[in-house]
């Protein structure tokens, strides 16, 4: 059986990640941040499209009569959020992407051997704290970042 990795991954022996979701709070919001959801780290789905499986990376799975959740996973790290209490036609905004954060940067000592275990936002991109920000704006939002090894 093969195992199947969802987002980020590099052929480095460690690498950095972000992930994130959660609903977008309005039609407004979605418009005046569509340029940046664009980005190709971004998925945008309704609740309707992640119930009928629209996205293979992404699955909304039922437990019992009207718990429905949507998990997002990296190499290192799994979130999860509740969608029973939204609408089909609610907007969510899954962020799912590699990052920047320089290997150095990522372990406590020089021999790389023990991960830091709180990596500051901060040693990221401007870019990648940018879009943790933005999905900090989202309902219901989950964010996870951090770094590990991927091989």
């Amino acid at each position: 059986m093969a195992k199947v990795r969802h987002g980020f991954v590099s052929n480095s022996s460690s690498s950095s990640f972000i992930i994130g979701a959660g609903v977008a709070p309005s039609k407004d919001w979605l418009e005046k941040n569509k340029n940046i959801l664009a980005d190709s780290d971004f998925t945008v789905l309704t609740v309707k499209d992640l119930k009928e499986g629209a996205s293979p990376r992404y699955g909304c799975y039922n437990y019992g009569q009207c718990s429905e959740t949507l998990t997002v996973e990296s190499f290192q790290s799994e979130i999860t959020i509740s969608l029973h209490e939204y609408e089909d036609t609610d907007t969510v905004v899954i962020f799912d992407g590699g990052s920047s954060v320089s290997e150095q940067d990522m372990f406590e000592d020089e021999d790389y051997y023990d991960y830091k275990t709180d990596l500051e936002l901060e040693l990221f991109s401007l870019e990648d704290q940018s879009k943790v920000y933005l999905m900090a704006e989202l309902e219901n939002n989950t964010i996870s970042w951090g770094c590990g090894r991927d091989g």
